[in-house]
């Protein structure tokens, strides 16, 4: 019985490139290493509606590092240590230098208005702390600056990449309150650290036990399935390379 090696062929080659083509349609991961930070306003009795902020990146992970945090672009100067900071008037001071830090305006940037409820999300932020300051406080009231971190670090020790900022403004004229707290997810005592009533605040080295090696990230996406699909395609060439040479024999 003669093998019809034709039929065979195109058969195997129809199966690989389909293989490969579902290896394709298989989704990459976004980045898990991303997070969001919502400002949230806290009612004062005034309009919390189309309140203007601006977010701007200040720093992110030493390169090989977890959680020691380096000041870059135009703030890479500025006099400011964030893994040093402990009470919330440290943040407040660092968030106060870097917002009056000379170059800033260069700096890139994000925008946005909070929705009728007071809030705003920037979002696909990557890991690193986030200087973010009043634009326009519309009927709001006034705000000053303050930093946000992803990721947020809990009392457990639970990393969190959805991190809200509990946002009180005041209405006087000529008077700024500060945001409860600066580095958090939830409203803290602004008088005491800079952690919140859960204890939630920004990872440091000393919340981590000192300065350590960046491990593989769990939740990254890697192209593998890219690979496997380039792998499967050659095999199939190379197949039909062989397929036709044998033809002509």
């Amino acid at each position: 019985m003669k093998t019809d090696y034709r039929k065979s062929g195109y058969h195997v080659l129809l199966l690989l490139l389909l293989i490969s083509g579902l290896l394709l349609a298989i989704p990459v991961r976004a980045d898990a290493d991303r997070g969001n930070i919502t400002i949230n306003l806290n009612d004062i009795g005034t309009d919390r509606a189309s309140v203007g902020f601006r977010l701007y990146q200040v720093a992110d992970t030493a390169d090989g590092y977890e959680w020691y945090w380096r000041l870059t672009g135009v703030f890479a100067d500025a006099p400011v240590d964030l893994n040093a900071l402990d009470k919330a008037d440290d943040y407040r001071k660092a968030a106060e230098t870097l917002a009056s830090w000379k170059g800033k305006e260069s700096a890139v940037s994000e925008t946005g208005k909070t929705d009728k409820d007071g809030k705003l999300t920037f979002t696909g932020l990557p890991i690193g702390i986030y200087l973010i300051e009043q634009t326009d406080k519309a009927s709001y009231g006034t705000v000053l600056p303050f930093l946000a971190a992803i990721p947020s670090c809990e009392k457990e020790g639970a990393l969190q990449y959805e991190v809200t900022a509990y946002v009180k403004g005041d209405s006087t004229p000529g008077v700024s309150v500060s945001p409860e707290p600066n580095v958090t997810e939830t409203p803290g005592d602004s008088g005491s650290d800079n952690s919140s009533k859960d204890g939630s605040k920004a990872p440091s080295v000393k919340d981590t036990g000192g300065i350590k090696k960046k491990s593989a990230k769990t939740g990254d996406s890697s192209h593998i399935e890219y690979y496997a699909a380039a792998t499967v395609l050659a095999a199939a060439l190379i197949l039909l390379l062989l397929y036709q040479k044998h033809r002509r024999k």
